[in-house]
This record gives structure tokens, sequence and C-alpha cells, in this order.
């Protein structure tokens, strides 16, 4: 599987007493999904599936994202919550096709902790917006940072 990982953009700050799922992207957090959906569209990544927390502010970023590339509908997991673990992620994983190419939208830590747990341990760290392909990626054995692009690296676009 061609596991790809995606950090929600910039999202407005939480306020005290604030429904933190429903806080959407600033105005630089949608243009950064917008960005990276054109630079997916450019590098002609072909998804199967898209997988996006409920969260307004995974759930805007993963629509615009996915609006710039193919017209798949968006499917939401409940293991991609805040404070949801990165074994409850690899089990829903588990259950799709091995040889698909799956895009995961949400947030962090679980989403730097998934993409550490793949490639075997260390430490990585995604930046709000950043993409990141786990290649030969597998529930059980992991797989290969392939590469991580974060929004301060793609040109901006019209």
């Amino acid at each position: 599987m061609d596991l790809y990982v995606l950090r929600h953009a910039k999202a407005e700050r939480a306020v005290p007493g604030g429904d933190d799922a429903r806080r959407p992207l600033t105005e630089k957090g949608q243009r950064d999904a917008r960005r990276l959906g054109r630079w997916v569209r450019e590098h002609e990544l072909a998804l199967d599936l898209v997988a996006t927390s409920p969260y307004t502010r995974a759930h805007e970023t993963a629509t615009l994202v996915a609006q710039c590339g193919s017209a798949l509908p968006l499917m939401i997991w409940d293991e991609l919550v805040p404070g949801s673990t990165v074994a409850a992620l690899m089990a829903r994983l588990a259950t799709l096709d091995p040889n698909a190419a799956v895009l995961v939208v949400g947030h962090d830590p679980l989403l730097s902790d998934l993409v550490s747990a793949a490639i075997g341990g260390g430490r990585a760290r995604l930046a709000k917006g950043a993409l990141a392909l786990i290649g030969q990626f597998s529930p059980e054995s992991g797989g290969a940072l392939e590469w991580l692009v974060t929004p301060g690296v793609i040109v901006p676009g019209p």
C-alpha cells in the first residue's frame, strides 16, 4: 500500500469553551490546502481512498486537496480524531486492499506517531499541512518514508 499521511492545514485558534471539533481553517490554511491539492494533481498522485477525521479543519483540508485531483468521496474515520491511537488506525488500515493508494487526513500527535511507527521508530514530526508518503506500507511491517513535503516548500500557484 502507498500510504499518504496529511496533517490538517492551519486552523483558527481554539477559544475557551469553544467546540474544538468545529474549528475551521484560516485563510492561510485554505490557501495551503489548495496549493497542496494542485501539487498532488501536478505530481499525478492516483489515490484510491481518502479518509479524514470528522473534525472541521481536517475535513476542510481533505476536501480542498481532493477537489484539485480525483473525484473520490471522502470517508469519515473516527480512528483519525484527536485522542485516537496508532493501534486503532493501524487496525483500520489493515482492512484495506494492500495494493491501494490511501490518503489519511487528521491531527497531531496521532499522524506524527503513525509515521514514526510506520518507518520503524525514531520521531517524525509533521507540520500543519505536511504530506508524507510511506511506500510499501503494511500495518504489520510498516514501510519506507519516500518523501515529505510541507506548505513552505511548495511553490505558490495562482
